[in-house]
């Protein structure tokens, strides 16, 4: 086989295939050869998605760890509330003043009207 044409590509196999169909995921050259990566162009493929899925499992531990903080501050909170509520009702139980008696208007007192002279 001679030469191939300027927009053709010449094959491992000295096939030459048209550049458009060059590494099209057919294998028109039949030996693979139309596709075949560099090292550097591997390494240019697999380190950045390297990076990216590395920069993923790192804000994933981070997010992890931020509602792991959150869950226990939460229970810390209810616990304190809890305690206040315990602490309070028992010093309701425990007081000598009782609330004041309701009037028939509801806790609201009215004034008294005077009698006119």
């Amino acid at each position: 086989m001679g030469e191939c044409e300027t927009y053709e590509y010449q094959c491992d196999n000295g096939r030459c295939i048209d550049d458009a169909i060059n590494c099209n995921g057919y294998n028109p050259c039949g030996d693979s050869s139309d596709c075949q990566l560099s090292s550097h162009e591997v390494a240019g493929i697999f380190v950045p998605c390297a990076l990216v899925l590395v920069l993923l499992i790192m804000v994933l531990g981070l997010l992890i760890q931020r509602v792991k903080r959150r869950k226990k501050e939460n229970q810390s909170h209810l616990t304190v509330l809890r305690l206040s509520s315990i602490s309070n009702n028992q010093d309701s139980l425990h007081s000598t003043s009782s609330p004041p008696a309701p009037t028939p208007y509801g806790n609201f007192v009215t004034p008294s009207k005077s009698p006119e002279a």
